[in-house]
């Protein structure tokens, strides 16, 4: 198995339309380490390899498939610890803890025997400073809220996630998957 922990930090990042003052991320993963090596080999694979054909690339792809089943069935586990994008004055907050249980021989098995659980918020101050951006953002958010899916409270967006048995729920309501 390999287990790891991976952290990442970034300044500030400024474009014309959106100051992200800071990015912070904190993961930690458990995984069968010949799967994963297998996985990431196909992937560079694609990455670096310009010169393959239609042909060779379409074979490198189901190898990339087939490693990845491999990963799943041998199961798997990801704790994101602090996802953290500070934006115009507020910090946009995830944290998620996922388990896929070894058995699972493809990534539909995964999605259905795999399970999920985490929290996201999202300050008012970052909601507006992205419907600056992007209205259909805050537009989404402010009906999700209406629906029932985030709570608006304290200052922020909320959602309560969790994921079991194929059932995507957000503060306990299903959400439709489009698989």
């Amino acid at each position: 198995r390999a287990v790891f922990e991976s952290g990442m930090s970034v300044g500030g990042i400024d474009n014309s339309s959106l100051q992200i003052d800071g990015i912070e991320i904190a993961s930690n993963y458990d995984v069968d380490a010949a799967a994963l090596s297998a996985l990431i080999t196909e992937a560079r694979k694609l990455q670096t390899n310009d010169s393959m054909d239609d042909a060779q690339r379409q074979e490198t792809a189901r190898q990339m498939l087939s490693a990845m089943n491999d990963v799943f069935a041998k199961g798997a586990s990801l704790q994101l610890e602090k996802f953290n994008v500070a934006v115009d004055g507020g910090t946009m907050t995830i944290d998620l803890n996922v388990d896929i249980p070894s058995g699972s021989d493809s990534v539909q098995a995964a999605m259905a025997n795999g399970s999920a659980a985490g929290n996201i918020v999202i300050p008012d101050a970052v909601v507006e400073a992205l419907g600056a951006v992007s209205p259909e953002l805050a537009g989404g958010l402010t009906m999700a809220a209406m629906m029932g899916f985030v709570q608006q409270k304290d200052g922020a967006y909320r959602a309560n996630v969790s994921y079991k048995d194929g059932v995507l729920l957000l503060n306990d309501l299903p959400v439709p998957l489009p698989f």
